[in-house]
């Protein structure tokens, strides 16, 4: 009897150890930090794509990385049903296992057309569902 209560008590034992590791663990890990959009934001077309496009308000942004030179890089997620029209871009030596190929993203000039507005302002495309 006392053999199976000592047993008994080891495996409570670890087991509350182990349940407080793994909450311990999962509360202090480094977690990405993330923010959601106050204002609809502008995205930078490619080079030689003079127009602009935009991200809605309310967009979570997750923290990557910070440069020396003064700008962040942040990541978003979206789903998408199906595979979008694309082409695809060979990883090469020279990418050293790694390629992100980041677009600006910027808050809109106080004279620039409102974000809001059905129209988009010049460049940006209408709303997915606005009238024209």
């Amino acid at each position: 009897m006392g053999r199976l209560f000592r047993r008994g008590c080891f495996a409570v034992l670890f087991t509350a150890l182990g349940a407080g590791l793994g909450i311990g663990l999962e509360h202090y890990l480094d977690r990405p930090k993330r923010l959601a959009t106050r204002q609809a934001l502008v995205i930078d077309g490619r080079p030689g794509d003079d127009r602009t496009y935009r991200l809605p308000p309310g967009t979570v942004l997750y923290f990557d990385r910070a440069f020396p030179e003064g700008h962040v890089r942040y990541r978003a997620y979206f789903y998408y049903r199906g595979e979008p029209e694309h082409d695809r871009l060979p990883l090469e030596a020279k990418h050293r296992g790694l390629l992100i190929v980041p677009a600006w993203l910027s808050a809109p000039e106080p004279d620039a057309p409102s974000l809001s507005s059905a129209g988009g302002g010049a460049g940006l495309p209408a709303p997915v569902g606005a009238e024209r």
